[in-house]
């Protein structure tokens, strides 16, 4: 049977419908809204065996000329090589934050947040956290085409989930990345490569025992029209999804960002 909440929604939809016109339906194709969507984590789909992966993110300034946001991600693995082609685990991610910046052109800013995490489902399949977290970030321009840009992210578990601390022993309580712009230039015309890693084991601290994920994105020069640019990504290690974060597997992935 669908998932009580679904029909909800469902019953709520077909509520609604019959009160709005096509224009209102459609009204951010014509009318743009008043609030600014902004880029947050990457947007890709990578195929990889045996699941693809599509991450779609963005947030939102809350107050004008104040560094409140809501941030919203979603992680989808998609088993398109079996049968019937399902889903196999969907992570929804919604987080707000304040972000004090300390200098603009150097990408400098400390972010104070609050995120939950969960795969929607119930009984034993049943993934999530909630967490207080601080994340410093900053950047460093070489030239005009050559920066790296890094974050650590520091983390607490809290809230009233019972697989809350099952989920930090995979995924951690701390979070490192690093990305260097155009060091492959003399292959392609826009490329970055980014490493991320986090911990995980008994006391949520090892890095051996959590996760590490290598991606690197570019197009071409004869490619430049064309704004999706390629993705390859390789992750080794524990807690990529939740349904399966207790898993140690590694996968290659290849794809189209956006």
């Amino acid at each position: 049977m669908p998932n009580k909440h679904v029909m909800l929604l469902s019953v709520l939809l077909f509520a609604i419908l019959p009160f709005s016109s096509p224009l209102s339906a459609y009204v951010n194709e014509f009318d743009a809204p008043h609030w600014n969507i902004e880029g947050y984590r990457p947007d890709y789909f990578i195929l990889g065996n045996p699941s693809s992966k599509l991450s779609v993110s963005f947030k939102i300034r809350l107050i004008e000329d104040t560094g409140i946001y809501f941030a919203y991600s979603q992680l989808m693995f998609w088993d398109l090589w079996a049968d019937s082609q399902p889903m196999r685990d969907l992570n929804y991610n919604p987080e707000a934050f304040y972000r004090h910046v300390f200098s603009a052109k150097d990408n400098l800013w400390l972010d104070l947040g609050v995120e939950h995490e969960s795969n929607g489902l119930d009984g034993s399949a049943s993934r999530g956290w909630n967490r207080v977290y601080l994340r410093y970030s900053s950047s460093k321009f070489a030239d005009d085409r050559h920066d790296m840009f890094w974050s650590i992210k520091a983390s607490v578990p809290w809230g009233f989930d019972s697989t809350s601390l099952e989920v930090a022993r995979y995924r951690g309580v701390y979070e490192a990345e690093f990305s260097i712009r155009n060091v492959l230039s003399m292959l392609f015309d826009r490329n970055d490569v980014t490493i991320r890693i986090y911990p995980g084991g008994k006391y949520y601290i090892n890095p051996l025992e959590g996760g590490q994920e290598l991606t690197i994105r570019f197009n071409s020069a004869y490619m430049k029209p064309v704004l999706p640019i390629w993705v390859i990504q390789f992750f080794h290690g524990y807690g990529e999804n939740l349904l399966d974060m207790s898993k140690d597997h590694v996968e290659l992935r290849i794809g189209l960002g956006f």
